[in-house]
């Protein structure tokens, strides 16, 4: 694991020389200060003050070929203690100069001993370096084609950093858009999942403060990274079922109310629960975890937004009493967020949870699942009711749709078109739906007995 920083670099401002020369640019010295640290950093690099403050282990610098390469050498050369090369300082400084939009004269090999004085810095400030700093060179972003070659660039992180590392983003100098591209590229590696990174510091130097304040504070804008994750979290959650990141965002808060590890766990029993389709078990799951999200969470920072969205979103299921019904919201809620195969199975179980509990039997007891199938599946009961038997050409429909799934369409018979039973869907659930509170079903164990049911399994049988 190394402590990575990411620090854009600019042009700088031009200055005169002894000789009146004003080709040598340089940013101005700045005083640094860190909320959590006494110690005053004065530095033209806020780069300089923060691999000091976190003993990064390396720095990528990002820039244009026309960006203060040779300024990055003088100042790192010179505060590592190494001899500083006036003629290569001039030369890398005069190659800048001679860059333009269209023209690159600046590389990775020009700028070798540049980041060899950096790795030297590194160590001289007590860092356990083991080297591998680098400098990325970028185009200045002016139409999308310099956007695209900037991300191809900026991936080159890809390869840079290991998994495990932890990534601490510099975004004070350079072009305004630079940092913003940058933030957003570490954002797509994180959420790709690309490498097991981490980003842990996003820090900006605020040189406008100077003259309030007598020094520039360094401010860690990391929150703004946690307020989109939370935000991407809380979205996966509701649309998805997927509860991983916020499960894991809600775990790592400190000392924050209680019942938040209860939160965390039952989020994530959801969300494994969605994926596996265990039907009874989300529901006592859901209707466990609606009680704990409560007002008292209110004034917590990002819980304050984000569970009142949970809240609503659990209250779609917790406050379904039947089993059956349970199911048929799931099932829509699967359509509505794409999950086909789940929810045209839970479709199919619903039909067959409501004639359990119409005929009062226990749900989870598969015998009794396969008795009541009976009723759709036997012309012999459906000629006594039209309801059932309108259900049961339906529950037949949606069930060769669930045994394509289930099976992977291998063992389907006939012609069928995947576009036409996901373009049903919702049709399918409404229909479902619509029967399923008709009278005549809700009435079945009157027209229909049990015993009658028994009755002719046993005769069938026979």
């Amino acid at each position: 694991m190394a402590k990575v920083l990411i620090s854009p670099i600019g042009t700088g401002s031009f200055k005169s020389g002894p000789d009146g020369d004003t080709s040598a640019r340089e940013y101005n010295d700045a005083t640094y200060k860190f909320e959590k640290d006494d110690r005053i950093y004065k530095t033209p690099f806020l780069a300089a003050a923060l691999a000091q403050y976190i003993q990064v282990d390396k720095i990528v610098f990002i820039g244009t070929a026309k960006s203060m390469w040779e300024e990055v050498y003088r100042y790192f050369t010179v505060n590592s203690g190494r001899e500083l090369k006036e003629d290569y300082w001039v030369e890398i400084g005069q190659l800048a100069m001679d860059s333009n939009p269209n023209i690159s004269k600046i590389n990775k090999e020009v700028l070798k001993e540049t980041m060899e004085s950096v790795d030297e810095y590194l160590k001289a400030i007590g860092s356990k370096s083991a080297g591998g700093s680098t400098p990325l060179i970028i185009k200045y972003g002016l139409n999308e084609d310099e956007l695209w070659q900037n991300f191809s660039t900026i991936m080159e992180l890809v390869d840079i950093l290991n998994d495990g590392d932890e990534i601490y983003l510099d975004i004070t100098h350079s072009f305004r858009s630079i940092p913003l591209f940058l933030y957003l590229m570490i954002d797509f590696m994180l959420i790709l999942n690309q490498k097991k990174i981490k980003l842990k510091g996003l820090y900006y130097g605020m040189l406008e403060a100077t003259r309030d304040l007598g020094y520039a504070p360094v401010v860690d804008l990391g929150p703004l990274y946690e307020i989109s994750s939370w935000i991407r979290g809380a979205h996966d959650f509701i649309n998805y079922g997927n509860g991983y990141l916020i499960s894991d965002l809600i775990k790592e808060k400190e000392g924050l109310p209680d019942n938040l590890e209860a939160i965390s766990s039952k989020i994530k029993n959801i969300t494994e629960l969605v994926n596996i389709n265990y039907l009874t078990d989300l529901q006592n799951q859901i209707k466990g975890l609606n009680p704990l999200i409560n007002g008292k969470y209110a004034s917590t920072r990002a819980l304050g937004y984000v569970f009142p969205l949970i809240k609503e979103f659990l209250s779609r299921f917790s406050n379904v009493q039947a089993a059956s019904e349970f199911q048929l919201e799931l099932s829509k809620w699967y359509f509505e967020n794409k999950k086909y195969g789940h929810g045209y199975i839970c479709l199919v179980e619903a039909v067959l949870t409501k004639l359990c509990e119409v005929y009062d039997l226990d749900l989870e007891d598969i015998k009794n699942r396969e008795t009541v199938k009976e009723l759709v599946t036997r012309r012999y009961f459906q000629r006594k009711s039209n309801d059932l038997a309108a259900l049961a050409e339906k529950y037949n429909g949606i069930n060769k749709i669930r045994n394509r799934i289930a099976h992977a369409s291998f063992y389907q018979e006939g012609n069928y078109s995947f576009s036409s039973d996901i373009n049903q869907a919702l049709h399918s659930y409404e229909e479902i739906r619509k029967l399923l509170n008709r009278r005549a079903v809700n009435e079945l164990n009157t027209l229909i007995p049990m015993e009658e049911i028994q009755e002719y399994i046993k005769n069938r049988k026979q």
